[in-house]
């Protein structure tokens, strides 16, 4: 006998009473109807225990229990052994360079063909001497130009600065400059 069952929150499935199956797998694994197999059965007026398997039945149950497990002491009543406590055992210097990085467990992901490193993508290098792109001032193949000579503010005898400039947005102090270090 087959039928076709509806469920409002589930769909619909079917179950067959004489292969003891339903779509939704549960009685197919269990041995025990699933919901929808019992509502068929109960459609029918049908005795539901037929329908479990026969290694939920009781004369099965009585067969797997019938042997006599006796019980054990607890771990006080256990017999006491002497014996020379176990230790770890001593340590060697391996000879070698040590590992510098640590075993991965065979579990861990590891990326193939990465570095730690980032690359510099649509980033033009220019050189601060001769201000040309793709070379540095390392490389550069041009004279290094000479720098400007730095100049010692000379500060009065107060040991303050100058007035600042004249002007609505200045932000500069009048400083003495001498070349004289």
């Amino acid at each position: 006998m087959a039928f076709q069952v509806r469920c409002f929150h589930d769909g619909q499935y079917i179950v067959n009473l004489n292969k003891g199956q339903c779509t939704c797998r549960k009685w197919n694994i269990s041995g025990i109807p699933c919901s929808h197999s019992i509502a068929c059965i109960n459609d029918r007026n049908l005795d539901i225990y037929k329908y479990v398997n026969h290694w939920f039945h009781r004369d099965k149950y009585e067969k797997a229990y019938a042997p006599v497990v006796y019980g054990i002491n607890g771990p006080e009543l256990w017999k006491k052994i002497v014996h020379i406590p176990m230790e770890a055992p001593p340590f060697k210097v391996q000879c070698g360079r040590p590992k510098k990085l640590r075993r991965k467990e065979p579990d861990e992901y590891q990326l193939q063909n990465t570095t730690t490193k980032l690359k510099k993508t649509c980033v033009v290098i220019r050189c601060s001497n001769c201000g040309q792109a793709r070379h540095n001032v390392k490389t550069c193949p041009y004279p290094r130009k000479e720098k400007a000579p730095t100049y010692v503010p000379i500060v009065s005898q107060t040991n303050t600065l100058h007035e600042p400039a004249e002007g609505p947005k200045s932000c500069c102090f009048r400083i003495q400059f001498s070349t004289k270090a």
